[in-house]
This record gives C-alpha cells, sequence and structure tokens, in this order.
C-alpha cells in the first residue's frame, strides 16, 4: 500500500467513527447534595416557614453553599405551589422561581413523586436531603372539652411544635 492509500483510509475511518445519527445527550453538572424543602399546605404556617426560608437565605448569603443546591416547594396559597431554587449571587442570596402547580393535591403519591422527579431533573446530585415543614402533630389533641377535642393548628395559645413519629 502506498501513502496516498493509508492517508485516504485513516481520513475515512475518521469520518465514519466521528459521524452519528443520534444526539449526544447534554448533562447538567451534578453538585454533591441538593436540598429539598417541602412546605405543603401553609396556611397558618406560612410565618413560620417563611422564616425558615428567611434564616436559610442568610446562611446561603454568607457563603454556606460549595456544592450544593437548594431547592424549595411552597404552598403559597391554598391553589397554588411554587418550585423555588436559592443560590447566592454577588454575595447575597437570590430566589429563582423555576416553576409551580395549580391546585396541586399533597395527598396523593403520583403529585409528590412528579414533583421529586421533576426537582432530580432541574437539580441533579449525587445525594439528596428532604426537609419537610408541615403540621406533623397535627392529629394530636391539645386538650379535650366535653364538646370535642381541639388541636394544635386549632389554637394560638399553645406551641407550634412539630414531629413525625414517636
Amino acid at each position: 500500500m502506498n501513502k496516498k492509500t493509508i492517508i485516504t483510509a485513516l481520513l475515512a475511518l475518521v469520518v465514519f467513527v466521528s459521524c452519528s445519527d443520534e444526539e449526544e445527550p447534554i448533562w447538567e453538572q451534578q453538585t454533591e447534595q441538593t436540598v429539598i424543602f417541602f412546605m405543603p399546605w401553609s396556611t397558618n404556617m406560612t410565618p413560620y416557614f417563611e422564616q425558615n426560608i428567611a434564616d436559610f437565605e442568610t446562611a446561603i448569603a454568607g457563603g454556606l453553599l460549595k456544592n450544593e443546591r437548594v431547592i424549595i416547594c411552597i404552598s403559597s396559597t391554598t391553589s397554588r405551589a411554587n418550585v423555588i431554587e436559592l443560590r447566592q449571587k454577588e454575595g447575597r442570596c437570590v430566589r429563582d422561581t423555576l416553576g409551580g402547580y395549580d391546585h396541586p393535591d399533597f395527598t396523593l403519591a403520583q403529585i409528590v413523586t412528579t414533583m421529586l422527579n421533576k426537582v432530580r431533573a432541574i437539580a441533579p446530585a449525587r445525594r439528596y436531603s428532604l426537609i419537610v415543614g408541615s403540621h406533623g402533630m397535627g392529629w394530636l389533641p391539645v386538650s379535650k372539652s366535653r364538646a370535642r377535642s381541639q388541636y394544635h393548628f386549632e389554637r394560638d395559645d399553645v406551641p407550634q411544635t412539630r414531629w413525625f413519629g414517636g
């Protein structure tokens, strides 16, 4: 074989190997961790949720995040939930609204699963953390009277303590 044939064969090989009908997938850069705040049903708990978010914003503005992302799903009204990302920009924390849900029914596993899968697509990470804000003890009565039991979310004179488990 002469040099011209070898060079032509190598060029043809490079062209055929580099061509493809399939598009290459575009991968988001994966972070170390994505923290998800899930705050459904924020009627009388909205001030507590907003305080929690404000505290986290202060920490983010101070440089807390290194290779992490913070995503919040919060019901802003009884008929609307927003998905928001908190991130540091120029020494302060900014909120970016990434999307939302109209009339979300967070009692359905399918709705929660869809929301978590969207967060996973938006903010790929090696690890995920989930922080849930809700009336975790809302079914436990704080007082009993002859008429009926009262729950902590029905009264303003009892702690708004919440927990899961026994």
